[in-house]
């Protein structure tokens, strides 16, 4: 008997969101599908319950001085959990964007690949960390081993016709007159503030934009202690082009740079004497930029002794991001441009060939977005990764996704307050023989649409060329829905960033990116809608509305309007308490 209950895990009553004391329990060493209309539970059972505790546990078995620089997960509103095994979770969240980060050094192939023409590379031109574009001996010094240059139009963010007392003579948020930054320049002693920029002598005009960081000797009383003088130009690229600030300005830097392929290194970030050292007449930046069958085709050229190890493993992992359905990707692609199912999907080819087994494999709807090609190589690579041993459990509503399941747990009935329960437990074909929803939904087949409406005008697209596009010219219908389908990879994203930037009237554009995490935002922060609803309880209290709103005035005096109290415990995670005069209302 000890034996058979070890083989579920075993979940006693969930109460976590809209979950009503649910009770469950899911065979491990299968696939098991979590099904139900949007905001039934799925991911409060699957995601925020299971996952969330098993990291939870998992980061508890770290010292205290270790836990703090873990992710923090809170205790899940369950009873308890039995036989949970460790659970890694993979979503279509993309990667934190990283201008030195490509598909090679996410899946670490690169490493592998930088080993390899430390090896057997001819000429010898130094070991592994030689090879790579983010370590000194092996980027390229004219880009910084990021493979594009970013030029800077000083006469676009600087007016040499105004002084440094003028209003507007650096255009560019905190170094607009009597800011920040304007301020290392009006206090540093070394301009006359009346004097236009365009009559400053050769020392002062070099001195102002391009002298590095210096010590003042005698600096004016209001200069800071510790400050360090530095040209503009030096100080826009340390600590706003290539900065998150730069990020947060993006429109207005936009305006005044100029970003090209890497002249000297042709965009492969490596210098010239990585580019010599070569394999059968190919250098790594060669191989990098080649499509993964090509990457392969070529590894399997090589015949040195000493790279038979590395060849096996190489071929290995290639072979799993064609495996699920990413061939069409070169290593050297930059892991910011890859869409969130092409992450989601990067995710998993690492783990296919991991020694790990007895593992619990988290899935959020990793059928969104893909083609049927693309969900088919999907399915291949779940089973894989189940076969290895590990438990699979996915939250999904696509019929082929479902139709996988060992298991299938729909929750219901309806969305929010009146969901939260598991209405079905069982198989795939006790499902759709059964009067459940979902049931009926998949065992129904929808008609192909008759009347079609028509467009009230045309839109050319011509020559497109933007990524892989080759040269298309389309008529998109306007005032209609349009579809833009085709395989993972073969130009769909392309023609739309293609479609916006020639578009002359204004776009909105809804994509898959974070619309930002924050403690104070709700979704009627977001939408806009609370200032009304503040403003309707104002009128008829006849006070302000600031008095019900939770950022303000009317925020708890115990949480300040968090809804919670945080005690920070130092070394050792923070604890969160629901505060106790408002209970959570903030």
């Amino acid at each position: 008997m000890e034996l058979v209950e070890s083989e579920f895990i075993n979940i006693v009553n969930a109460y976590e969101n809209n979950l009503k004391n649910v009770s469950v329990k899911i065979p491990k060493k299968q696939i098991t599908v979590f099904t139900g209309v949007s905001g039934s539970g799925k991911s409060s059972l699957c995601l925020d319950t299971i996952a969330a505790e098993s990291r939870r546990e998992l980061n508890d078995t770290f010292p205290s001085f270790v836990q703090q620089y873990l992710p923090k997960y809170g205790r899940p509103h369950v009873e308890k959990i039995e036989n949970l095994p460790v659970t890694i979770v993979l979503d279509q969240k993309k990667p934190t964007a990283n201008s030195r980060s490509t598909v090679g050094t996410y899946t670490d192939i690169y490493s592998l690949l930088r080993l390899l023409f430390s090896r057997v590379g001819e000429p010898f031109i130094g070991y592994s960390d030689s090879f790579s574009f983010n370590h000194p001996s092996g980027k390229c010094k004219r880009c910084d081993g990021l493979g594009v240059v970013t030029d800077l139009d000083i006469h676009k963010l600087v007016d040499f016709n105004k002084s440094l007392n003028d209003e507007g003579v650096i255009n560019f948020p905190a170094f607009t007159t009597g800011a920040w930054r304007w301020k290392r320049y009006a206090y540093s002693g070394l301009f006359d503030l009346d004097k236009k920029i365009k009559d400053y002598s050769k020392e002062e005009l070099d001195l102002f934009l391009y002298s590095p960081q210096i010590k003042l000797k005698n600096p004016p009383p209001q200069w800071p202690k510790t400050a360090k003088f530095e040209g503009i130009y030096p100080r826009m690229y340390r600590s706003i082009i290539n900065q998150k600030e730069g990020k947060r300005h993006q429109k207005i830097l936009d305006k005044m740079v100029t970003t090209y392929e890497c002249p000297e290194c042709g965009g492969s970030r490596v210098n010239e004497k990585v580019r010599s050292c070569k394999i059968n007449g190919k250098s790594i930046a060669d191989v990098v930029n080649m499509s993964i069958p090509d990457a392969i085709e070529f590894i399997k050229t090589i015949d040195n002794p000493l790279a038979q190890d590395l060849k096996k493993e190489l071929i290995k992992r290639l072979s799993a991001l064609i495996g699920i359905g990413l061939g069409y990707l070169s290593l050297s692609r930059n892991v910011g441009t890859l869409s969130g199912g092409e992450a989601q999907r990067i995710k998993i080819a690492k783990y296919i060939n991991s020694a790990l087994t007895d593992m619990v494999y988290v899935f959020d709807e990793p059928s969104a977005g893909l083609h049927n090609h693309d969900i088919k190589l999907l399915k291949n690579s779940l089973i894989k990764l189940r076969n290895h041993g590990n438990t699979i459990l996915i939250v999904d509503h696509h019929r082929e996704i479902i139709k996988l399941a060992d298991f299938i747990i729909d929750m219901g009935p309806k969305a929010g307050a009146h969901g939260g329960e598991i209405i079905f437990t069982g198989s795939y074909d006790e499902l759709i023989n059964s009067d459940n929803l979902t049931g009926k939904l998949l065992k129904k087949k929808e008609p192909i649409k008759a009347n079609l409406r028509k467009p009230t005008d045309w839109f050319h697209i011509k020559n497109a060329n933007l990524h892989n596009l080759k040269n298309i010219s389309v008529k998109l219908p306007l005032g209609v829905l349009t579809v833009i389908a085709g395989v993972a990879g073969s130009g769909k994203s392309s023609l739309m960033e293609f479609f916006e930037k020639v578009y002359p009237e204004d776009i909105v554009s809804i994509n898959q990116k974070d619309i930002g995490t924050n403690s104070r935002s709700t979704p009627a922060t977001y939408l806009d809608i609370s200032d009304d609803i503040r403003r309707l309880f104002a009128n008829a209290n006849k006070v302000s509305p600031a008095l019900f709103s939770f950022n303000s005035k009317g925020a708890c005096p115990a949480c300040g309007g968090k809804g919670i109290i945080v005690s920070d415990m130092y070394f050792m995670d923070a604890i969160e308490t629901v505060c106790d005069v408002c209970h959570g209302d903030r």
